[in-house]
């Protein structure tokens, strides 16, 4: 697959006979704006259109990898030799960049087609974030498709990265230290459908921290702890019984804890208690009834929660 990479140079009148060419006449800030739009095997193939597009692509300071473009489909079968076009695709796209170059954003959208080769295609994916993250990139967004990647939490060191968007992704031990460590910039964090091996999510530097439909391997409670975290959203988690702990700059929080396994009274008191302090609130809490009745001194924290022009949504159903 050439994927339209440039072979040779392209004479300079090439468009002459097309009219005048207002818009290769723009700054090349403003092209550059106008291609990261674009998917990458778009960008490379505008190296044709002129004298001027031949090298622009090499410095495009937004990627946005997706495997759906091997296929006229948008949702292309992954089967080993568009596997194999995608992995060579990227790994070529990147080498043949300005090393110069500074890479913003990068997207990536990816699939682990079997089980068996995980972690060699985790591998290749961990590479090609690190070539991200070296070239100072600020914004990351990892979309995994069928079987989850597992992530190198050690290529997380970057003084530039502020946010991070994280799907189907295995997180192991170690990554929200890793995190605060070696990514000291880091504000916004949303993880969907992630398997989090971590018993801590702990952050200084965090603001922003959204989880939808994450898991922990076993049922545990897990701490989290960011003093500067000012929005929360918790949508669903399982196996984890949240225990927040050092939130006090939290503002607005979202939590949705259905369905929960041995979420006890005690915990809800503990979860309400460390919530007192938000503004504004929306929590909702499915739980048998016999829950229900236990959960009666706990909704006595509601009355804290609203006071002092405080919003608190509270809803706890019975089923």
């Amino acid at each position: 697959m050439n994927g339209g990479f440039p072979r040779g140079k392209r004479g300079r009148n090439a468009t002459a006979t097309a009219g005048p060419d207002f818009l290769s006449a723009l700054p090349e800030g403003i092209l550059h704006h106008i291609m990261s739009f674009l998917n990458v095997r778009q960008v490379i193939q505008t190296c044709v259109l002129s004298w001027r597009w031949r090298d622009l692509w090499r410095s495009v300071p937004r990627i946005n990898a997706n495997y759906c473009e091997l296929s006229m489909s948008p949702i292309a079968a992954f089967t080993p030799d568009n596997e194999a076009a995608f992995k060579r695709f990227v790994n070529r796209l990147l080498e043949r960049r300005d090393p110069a170059a500074v890479i913003h954003t990068f997207n990536l959208r990816y699939t682990i087609s079997n089980p068996n080769n995980r972690d060699n295609d985790s591998a290749d994916a961990n590479r090609w974030i690190s070539h991200a993250l070296q070239n100072q990139a600020s914004f990351l967004k990892i979309i995994v498709d069928a079987h989850e990647l597992h992530l190198d939490h050690t290529v997380f060191t970057s003084c530039y990265l502020g946010r991070i968007t994280l799907k189907n992704v295995f997180l192991d031990q170690g990554f929200f230290e890793q995190l605060e460590i070696g990514c000291p910039l880091l504000q916004d964090l949303l993880l969907y459908d992630c398997i989090i091996g971590d018993d801590e999510i702990s952050s200084e530097t965090l603001n922003v921290l959204t989880m939808y439909g994450c898991q922990f391997p076993t049922l545990q409670e897990s701490c989290i702890s960011a003093p500067n975290l000012t929005s929360l959203i918790m949508h669903q988690p399982e196996n984890f019984v949240p225990v927040l702990d050092d939130v006090a700059s939290l503002v607005t929080a979202t939590v949705d804890l259905f369905p929960l396994i041995e979420f006890c009274a005690y915990d809800m008191r503990q979860l309400l208690w460390s919530l007192s302090g938000v503004r504004n609130l929306d929590l909702d809490y499915y739980a048998c009834k016999v829950m229900l009745i236990d959960l009666t001194y706990s909704l006595l924290f509601s009355l804290v929660l609203n006071s002092c022009n405080r919003k608190c949504n509270l809803s706890l159903t019975s089923r």
